[in-house]
């Protein structure tokens, strides 16, 4: 309801509008703005998901990833934090880090050893 229009009580039994003047009404958009602000806090409720552990002590985590690693630490009031880790992805093996084992020997070796393997064929039904 604009200000302008909110009747008040001029005469007992009869409703007259009263006179409007710029700051009142400044006043007025300015209370209404308040009280929509403090109305949108109030519906700002936080979200609360709750998980049980299992006899196994598992829990479903719903927004992990799988393989996700957590860190995992015990606050002294019974609480507890989970902190995602970024797991560092290496090679097993980086480039050139077995060429000592790879030699004219090691190579006349397993030659030698593949002359003397004989590898039978696979049956005919054998997909």
């Amino acid at each position: 309801m604009h200000p302008a229009s909110i009747p008040h009580p001029g005469r007992k039994g009869k409703l007259t509008a009263r006179p409007v003047d710029a700051a009142s009404i400044a006043l007025a958009k300015e209370g209404w703005q308040k009280r929509l602000e403090n109305r949108a806090n109030v519906w700002e409720i936080p979200t609360v998901h709750t998980i049980t552990a299992d006899k196994a002590k598992r829990v479903r985590i719903p927004d992990a990833k799988p393989g996700q690693v957590f860190a995992y630490i015990s606050n002294g009031d019974g609480s507890i934090t989970l902190t995602p880790v970024e797991a560092a992805v290496k090679e097993p093996f980086p480039e050139g880090s077995l060429k000592h084992l790879v030699t004219e020997e090691s190579n006349a070796e397993m030659a030698a050893l593949a002359r003397g393997i004989k590898i039978p064929a696979p049956p005919e039904d054998w997909d």
